[in-house]
Parts: structure tokens; C-alpha cells; sequence
């Protein structure tokens, strides 16, 4: 027998990872921004349970680096692992937990540290964020990450409550020299927050699209290519029209997308590390 199917039928394809070796299955899955980037390509990759954009329809890794480096670029880095730490000893755990000071950090602010085991081996990278006084967000690459926060603070008898909220907070990175003349142009910030202008590096702010009725937005000043560069995260729901008020204010700009391949290029040019390449937990 041949079945045959109309045109207009999709199938998608899944490849089945447990994150943890005691963890369900789960079947790789497109990100909030998926209806978005395959309109854009065909290439695409499994990276810790999603399908991510290797390259992009006529342009290819090379044309990718340079708009990165001379115009402007967004990529979905939507797989990062998102935990929230809530509590009177968040402070005390992350502390314990990361090798930078965290004590330092104030709120609204961003640190970049690696999260070790006890014999100092490196489990994760990553960024952490100060929400409030006693209100973290730990944004790593590993599910274990928020497994370790857990398993620690129980042992050390912190009062702390962690929570992943990756399923709820999706992202995508806008860099190169004229992403913050794309973002001014359609994020608008209370006046008790920053400017998208004012906004330091490894800092924060809290804003929405278009104006104060708009969809309400993150937008932190960081970024994985050593270029000028920011990160919208939004709640899944709203991704497709973030996403698009990007793509439309970026396109008088040379805003074009940016896969993995170039990514890798400019994150290398950076010397900026990466997992199971640059380090793991045995360094």
C-alpha cells in the first residue's frame, strides 16, 4: 500500500532526551519563535530538547558573522535554563552555590559565574540576575543546575524555594553595533526603570512594546557575541509578536538572523566558553 498525503500536511520529527538520567523522556520541541525562524530555514539542530537554527535560507554562517559584527543580528537562545530562587536565604545559596561574590549584586543587576562542584569542577556557566532583595534568576544551560540549587539548599537547610520557570520565559538575543538603535525605536520603559539607553552592561530593565499598553518585556544588557548586544525574554504566548516588532523595526537597520554556525564563530571570537567544549566538570 502507498498512502499519500495533501501538500498542506506537516510532519515533525523528535528526537526523545532525558535531561537527567532519572528524568522522563522528552521529545525535542520547536521554541515560542519556531513558526517564526522555519519560515526562515530548513536547518535546524537538537540543542537540549529544541530544534535551533544551524544556518539561514541564502545567507550561510559567514554573511551571518559579519551582520552580527557590522549591522545587527537576532538569534532564540530560548533552551537556556531559566530557575527562579525565591527566599529569605536566596542570597546565602547563591553565594554558596556560584564562584563570584554575590553579595555585590544589586538589584537590576547581571553577573556571569560558573556554578562548580565541590571539587571544583565545573558543572555550568551562566548568568544571574537580582530581582529583588531576596529574588534570584539563575539562567544556565543544564537542568542539573536547578537540581544542584535544590539538593543544596536542603542539605544546608536553607529556606529558599527554586523554581524553573524555562517553560514560561523564552528569549531571544538581539546584537551588533545598531541593536540599540532597532530596540529605542519600539521599547518603552516605565519612568521608574531605565532607558533602553541607560541600561549598563550586565544591568536590566522592565519594559513593554510599543508603549505602556504593550506586551510586557525583559531586556538585559548581555549577550553571547562580545558585540553590543541585548536580550528580549517575554512569556511564550507573546513571543511571535515580540519576535515580529523586532524583525520590523531591525529590517532599515540590515537586521538578518543568526544560526548556530555563526554564532559559534563570534562567541569563539570572544573567548567566550562554552560547555563540553571549553570546559567541563573535570576542569
Amino acid at each position: 500500500h502507498v498512502r499519500v498525503y495533501p501538500g498542506k500536511n506537516s510532519f515533525s520529527k523528535a528526537i526523545a532526551t532525558r535531561m537527567t538520567p532519572d528524568a522522563d523522556a522528552k521529545m525535542t520541541q520547536g521554541t515560542a519563535f519556531h513558526p517564526r525562524t522555519e519560515a526562515l530555514t530548513r536547518n535546524f539542530t537538537e540543542y537540549r530538547g529544541y530544534w535551533l537554527p544551524t544556518c539561514y535560507r541564502n545567507n550561510g554562517a559567514i554573511e551571518e558573522y559579519y551582520a552580527c559584527r557590522e549591522k545587527a543580528i537576532v538569534t532564540d537562545l530560548s533552551p537556556l535554563r531559566k530557575f527562579e530562587v525565591l527566599g529569605p536565604d536566596a542570597e546565602a545559596l547563591m553565594q554558596w552555590t556560584l564562584t563570584r561574590n554575590i553579595r555585590k549584586l544589586a538589584v537590576g543587576q547581571v553577573v556571569y559565574s560558573a556554578m562548580c562542584y565541590p571539587h571544583g569542577g565545573m558543572m555550568d556557566d551562566g548568568t544571574l540576575l537580582r530581582l529583588g532583595k531576596d529574588n534570584f534568576r539563575w539562567i544556565g544551560g543544564d537542568d542539573y543546575g536547578g537540581i544542584w540549587l535544590r539538593e543544596e539548599a536542603k542539605r544546608l537547610g536553607y529556606k529558599v524555594w527554586i523554581k524553573s520557570s524555562t517553560d514560561q520565559l523564552h528569549n531571544i538575543a538581539v546584537q551588533g553595533p545598531k541593536c540599540r538603535n532597532i530596540l529605542k525605536e519600539i521599547i518603552w520603559t516605565p519612568p521608574t526603570q531605565p532607558s533602553l539607553e541607560e541600561v549598563g552592561w550586565f544591568r536590566f530593565t522592565i519594559g513593554r512594546i510599543g508603549d505602556h499598553n504593550g506586551i510586557p518585556i525583559m531586556v538585559s544588557r548581555t549577550g553571547y557575541t562580545g558585540e553590543l548586544g541585548y536580550e528580549v525574554w517575554c512569556h511564550p504566548q507573546d513571543a511571535l509578536s515580540v519576535w515580529d516588532a523586532i524583525w520590523e523595526a531591525g529590517q532599515p537597520h540590515g537586521l538578518m538572523p543568526l544560526g548556530l554556525d555563526a554564532l559559534d564563530m563570534v562567541r569563539i571570537e570572544a573567548g567566550l566558553v562554552f560547555a563540553g567544549y571549553e570546559f567541563c566538570d573535570q576542569t
